[in-house]
């Protein structure tokens, strides 16, 4: 029981500073179906992800013992580059390029 009140203690300090709105980065392109904003920085395709919302969402279904269903939207201000559907990064020059590739997945883990 320490264990599972340790991991939630934890998730309910870290979790507020993490989660955000669907399209956190304002200043780019939003894809609305997933809630997740993407663009091209330093010449590559990237896009909003949500890393440790994923994970903590997870953990607290597993401690409550509750499974409900998420919508995967976009809710934390995290991201990472895109993949093109193989082992590269998608390359770009402006952000309407990265159009196609914004449902891609990650190549690697979203940070912050």
């Amino acid at each position: 029981m320490s264990h599972a009140f340790f991991i939630v203690a934890l998730l309910v300090v870290f979790l507020p500073y993490q989660v955000s709105s669907a399209c956190d980065y304002k200043d780019y392109a939003c894809h609305v179906a997933s809630g997740c904003s993407y663009g091209c920085t330093r010449g590559y395709c990237w896009s909003q992800c949500n890393g440790i919302c994923d994970a903590a969402r997870a953990a607290a279904s597993i401690l409550t013992g509750l499974d409900e269903n998420h919508d995967h939207k976009c809710i934390c201000k995290q991201w990472c580059w895109l993949s093109n559907g193989g082992d590269k990064y998608v390359k770009c020059g402006k952000d309407s390029d990265c159009y196609w590739a914004k449902t891609k997945g990650c190549l690697g883990s979203c940070t912050w």
